[in-house]
């Protein structure tokens, strides 16, 4: 077992989770405390959950992987073991932008926009899953291919989801719904090879 708290890697990257969440909590806060004033805010609501279940599920998996499966930390700066901490904060960058549209007050995001951002994030969670298993001397198995297809229902879900206008609400909801399904169907597919 790897101490997490000992882990350079892991505590960096934990200050940057906790970041985002605490953005999406003080997003929360403001809807919360204004709630009367809003229109869209129970899309809103949908939306910020979207965000926080990604968020929080990706760093659970992400602490159980260094912790269980203990890739290798960077020791050179030119490693593959830096590409994959690259990638790490690649991702919470991606988060950063699926959070920063979501402001109590102002325009309603469309459901493609999360859509297109989670796309984004599969393509990062199968880069980190190629670089860590190169850097394990593992060959291409089930966790890749576990990301892939759920990289390629992302990508069915974004060109569905673009057709929803902004104004249907209902839809918009079923959309985020199907959204935080996903994410939580892919932790459940990846928890066996953690």
């Amino acid at each position: 077992m790897h101490n997490l708290g000992e882990d350079i890697r892991w505590v960096f990257g934990s200050f940057l989770f906790s970041l985002v969440v605490s953005d999406i909590a003080v997003k929360f806060g403001k809807l919360f405390r204004k709630w009367r004033f809003y229109t869209d805010r129970s899309v809103l609501l949908c939306h910020l959950l979207v965000a926080l279940i990604t968020v929080m599920t990706s760093w659970i998996g992400w602490s159980l992987a260094i912790r269980g499966i203990g890739y290798p930390a960077p020791t050179k700066v030119f490693s593959v073991p830096t590409i994959t901490l690259t990638i790490d904060i690649g991702l919470l960058i991606c988060y950063y932008s699926l959070v920063q549209p979501l402001e109590p007050g102002d325009k309603c995001v469309p459901v493609k926009d999360l859509s297109y951002w989670l796309v984004i994030i599969f393509v990062g969670y199968l880069m980190w899953d190629a670089t860590t298993a190169l850097e394990m001397n593992l060959a291409f198995g089930m966790r890749e291919i576990t990301t892939l297809g759920m990289l390629g229902v992302s990508a069915l879900l974004y060109s569905l989801l673009k057709k929803i206008p902004v104004e249907n609400k209902v839809k918009t909801i079923a959309g985020d719904f199907s959204l935080i399904l996903l994410v939580l169907f892919f932790r459940l597919l990846k928890d066996p090879y953690l």
